[in-house]
């Protein structure tokens, strides 16, 4: 009887280490990869239509002369760029990742909500605690996988020893970057209209 309540206890122990460290990690990796291919592809759109309209203001503003202020070239630039980010996003295909990665995090939630239910029960058989990691197998083989980038996202956002001080450095200084390239592309077109509108009106 001791014998049996200690491999019943193993099994149970084991599941639930599975269920924590596979089931649940993978789980919160894929609904942080959803949020962050989300937010790419609605940065991208709003960054193409701050430009087009951008690119509008210009065209209507190079009407005007200006000292000497040409900004049909900038106007040039931006019109060869957009049709670019345009195929960028295509080929991205953030949508579509998206989309798969909110699937398989509703189907891990699924299998991890039974194994909880499971883990109260009051027998722990083997061939079922196998069941339910050919199930973790066979979600994950059904999906596109997460980037390293995610996982490590995922390290830093909850504080692993495993990620290295050095990994640490790289994915902050990664986000400030990323940041402060955003601020100047907001910053960029907005400040070309308004040296164009100064010197028509100086």
């Amino acid at each position: 009887m001791d014998v049996e309540n200690t491999n019943d206890n193993i099994l149970k122990q084991g599941l639930k280490d599975f269920n924590e460290k596979k089931v649940w990690v993978t789980k919160k990796i894929r609904m942080d990869s959803e949020e962050r291919m989300r937010t790419k592809n609605n940065l991208i759109n709003y960054f193409l239509i701050y430009y087009s309209a951008s690119l509008a203001v210009m065209s209507f503003l190079n009407l005007y002369e200006s000292n000497g202020f040409n900004i049909s070239l900038f106007a040039s630039m931006i019109s060869l760029i957009l049709p670019s980010a345009n195929i960028y996003q295509y080929k991205a295909n953030y949508s579509k990742k998206e989309e798969e990665y909110r699937e398989c995090y509703t189907e891990l939630s699924n299998l991890e909500s039974n194994i909880n239910l499971y883990l109260v029960s009051s027998e722990i058989k083997a061939d079922k605690v196998q069941e339910f990691k050919t199930e973790y197998e066979n979600i994950l083989k059904k999906y596109i996988n997460h980037e390293t980038i995610d996982y490590k996202l995922f390290l830093l956002k909850h504080g692993d020893s495993k990620l290295r001080d050095w990994e640490k450095f790289k994915l902050n200084f990664r986000k400030v970057m990323f940041n402060i390239f955003g601020f100047l592309l907001v910053v960029f077109p907005f400040l070309l209209i308004v040296i164009k509108i100064y010197l028509i009106l100086k």
